[in-house]
């Protein structure tokens, strides 16, 4: 059986005809185990091995209990951002602004400016990689990288 040659002139090796095809079949009934688990409410999670593996489906619960601290985080950040950007008046100082500021999402901006702890879910990550593309924190190569990988995080590889 002959397989395809990529473009580069190397055969792909190791690799079945229907490599991808499989790949999607996996992908799709990633997600439905993950709609199931979401549906049961527990806090479990599913680890996947090639059948082959003793413990193939290995199931388990989250060692955190509750939300994603930097998911919270980041939430508060931007709500407090929306309440900064809702006040009415131009400011007449620095101060003022400032003020407005340490009322608003300072603190927020503060908490994640010193932020020292891992993210705990695939939301806190797709989260903290959104603000960072959305306070254009990222620039250039940085961007088109930080989207692949919220589309890998987020289940949307192709």
């Amino acid at each position: 059986m002959t397989r395809p040659v990529p473009a580069d002139g190397k055969a792909m090796l190791d690799r079945p005809a229907n490599y991808h095809e499989n790949w999607k079949k996996a992908r799709e009934l990633g997600k439905q185990l993950a709609a199931v688990l979401e549906e049961i409410g527990d806090s479990e999670f599913a680890y996947i091995r090639p059948a082959s593996n003793q413990f193939a489906v290995i199931f388990g619960g989250s060692p955190h209990e509750g939300r994603d601290p930097l998911l919270v985080a980041i939430e508060a950040y931007h709500e407090s951002t929306k309440a900064f950007l809702a006040i009415p008046e131009d400011f007449t100082s620095t101060e003022e602004e400032n003020a407005a500021i340490d009322r608003t999402f300072g603190p927020a901006l503060a908490e994640l400016t010193n932020w020292d702890k891992g993210a705990r879910s695939r939301e806190g990550v797709v989260a903290a990689l959104e603000l960072i593309q959305s306070e254009q924190l990222a620039h250039g190569l940085g961007v088109t990288l930080i989207d692949a990988i919220i589309s890998y995080v987020k289940g949307e590889m192709l």
